[in-house]
């Protein structure tokens, strides 16, 4: 199946990208998010935020419904990020 003119043009737009996206990937990778990690958390949530304004976006945050007891686990209420139980 042939792209249509406009799917190439995005192609290789994204193409053009490759370097930067991976870069983006690897930043936010290295993020420490686990456990409910919020200085992890945050900081993810800062990026995101920036990336969205620059493009034009209004973000607002909101906070959200605590999560129920049952997805809460055990290591994570210890206090600790070793995953041997």
């Amino acid at each position: 199946m042939a792209f249509s003119e406009r799917e190439r043009a995005v192609c290789e737009w994204i193409a053009g990208r490759e370097s930067a996206m991976r870069a983006d990937v690897a930043t936010y990778v290295a993020i420490p998010t686990g456990w409910n990690y919020t200085q992890g958390l945050n900081e993810f949530r800062g990026l995101m935020a920036q990336r969205l304004k620059e493009l034009g976006a209004s973000v607002e945050e909101t906070a959200g419904d605590e999560k129920p007891a049952w997805l809460e686990h055990s290591v994570a209420k210890a206090g600790t990020h070793d995953d041997k139980e």
